[in-house]
């Protein structure tokens, strides 16, 4: 929040328009956007709490640090680069992964083919389930709404085990 308010004050003073009141005003803005992301962040952790500890399988590795703050870990990527589909190889690599992890869920994406995620849920039994990075819009409800997706389809995988919170 601090960056994005120090460009918009910077942009405001480039054309003029910086005033006190602009200045009132970005404080605000910034601190109703610390306390949503706060509020988000804390929902999410909570939503995920019992399952510190367990592993999954994102679609591809820009979930790793989002799990990763709430104790989950990533035993692989189905697909190591987004622009192409995965080789029989990396498939065959994701599902070594998924069993010596013993990663119960598999996750995929709206946006992309979920055929290779579908076949190593297949093979390994796991769980499948769906992770929407675009939501509908609202950045809060997103944050929070991917946690809650990790969450639902670990309650439901085979051997999924968490710390229990």
């Amino acid at each position: 929040v601090g960056p994005m308010s120090s460009a918009v004050e910077r942009a405001m003073r480039g054309r003029g328009t910086w005033s006190m009141d602009a200045m009132a005003a970005l404080e605000q803005r910034a601190g109703d956007a610390r306390l949503m992301i706060a509020r988000a962040d804390a929902e999410a952790a909570d939503v995920l709490a019992p399952w510190r500890g367990a592993s999954i399988v994102p679609p591809h590795d820009a979930y790793s640090r989002y799990v990763a703050r709430f104790g989950v870990s990533v035993a692989a990527v189905v697909q190591p680069i987004e622009a192409a589909e995965p080789t029989p190889g990396q498939i065959a690599e994701a599902v070594r992964a998924v069993e010596a992890a013993g990663a119960g869920a598999i996750f995929v994406e709206p946006q992309y083919p979920s055929s290779a995620a579908t076949r190593v849920a297949e093979v390994t039994g796991a769980a499948l389930g769906e992770l929407d990075p675009l939501g509908d819009g609202d950045w809060s409800a997103t944050y929070v709404g991917l946690a809650r997706s990790i969450a639902e389809t670990l309650e439901v995988a085979p051997g999924a085990v968490g710390s229990g919170g």
